[in-house]
């Protein structure tokens, strides 16, 4: 007699509730362990792919050094001063994966819909973001308050595309020396609860999921900043540099084709950006156009 097989719709279904029952398991370790160490505050673990990243990673260890626990940081085989400035962090493990030193959207999507699975029964929250995406509250509180207070399991940032003619310092905020221009592709699902989410599922480039899970969404609580139009120069040479490294897979699925733009496509999408972009202050509601 043929065995019928399990309907594709049915299966999943199974898949969620069982997954979710072993969740509350996890979740009870992580409830034991703080009780256990007096940790009252949520525990925040960031996930980012890097390559190359000398020049902006000192601003994003400073921002989310601030409040995150641990950050999770996927080098894929840095050339420069990368893995010497992570090595020099405390909050930060570092894991290598190899793509024959090609831009491989594949390799990246896959470690982003995975890695923070490793996180549960260790973190409250997870933040899966690009070393150029910096996530603010927009409340006057910081992210931790905004986190304790909450019943939402996953949140939809504000996104904005931010832009400077000079590469920002340290030594200031780096609000006070960028401008913004409100942008829906940025308004990407990064911050979410691992005990609560069963899958993320992102789709390429991770500006799109189709999250599975108890998904409760929160919309109004944080904007996602992202840095990479950092002065002209800067920008120039970090296409020409991932055009060069781009993927066999990537140019035949026409993923980050936007990194073969000309010279002149980049400096004049750069300056009309520029022209419309205007001061984000992360703690002000007037920030919305």
């Amino acid at each position: 007699m043929k065995i019928k097989a399990i309907p594709k719709k049915i299966f999943q279904r199974a898949y969620k509730y069982f997954m979710l029952a072993l969740l509350k398991v996890y979740k009870l370790k992580l409830l034991i362990h703080k009780k256990i160490n007096g940790i009252k505050n949520p525990i925040i673990h960031v996930y980012s792919i890097c390559w190359n990243e000398e020049k902006f990673l000192p601003l994003y260890l400073k921002h989310y050094c601030s409040f995150a626990d641990k950050i999770i940081i996927y080098d894929n085989e840095s050339t420069d001063n990368t893995l010497k400035i992570l090595k020099e962090n405390p909050k930060v493990e570092i894991k290598t994966y190899k793509t024959n030193g090609k831009l491989n959207d594949f390799e990246y999507l896959k470690i982003k819909n995975n890695a923070w699975k490793k996180s549960r029964g260790k973190a409250d929250w997870v933040i899966v973001c690009d070393v150029d995406e910096l996530l603010y509250p927009r409340q006057k509180q910081d992210i931790t308050q905004t986190l304790q207070k909450t019943d939402k399991t996953i949140f939809k940032p504000e996104g904005y595309e931010m832009l400077s003619e000079t590469f920002p310092t340290t030594d200031q905020p780096l609000t006070n020396q960028t401008k913004g221009v409100k942008s829906k592709w940025f308004d990407k699902k990064i911050i979410f609860n691992p005990h609560s989410i069963v899958e993320i599922n992102y789709y390429p480039g991770c500006h799109e999921a189709e999250p599975i899970g108890i998904v409760k969404y929160g919309e109004q609580q944080f904007y996602l900043l992202h840095f990479k139009r950092m002065g002209l120069e800067y920008i120039i040479n970090r296409y020409k540099t991932f055009a060069n490294r781009m993927s066999k897979n990537n140019i035949e699925q026409k993923m980050g084709m936007h990194y073969f733009m000309k010279e002149k496509e980049i400096t004049d999408e750069f300056y009309r950006m520029l022209k419309d972009a205007k001061q984000i202050n992360p703690e002000n509601d007037d920030n919305r156009n």
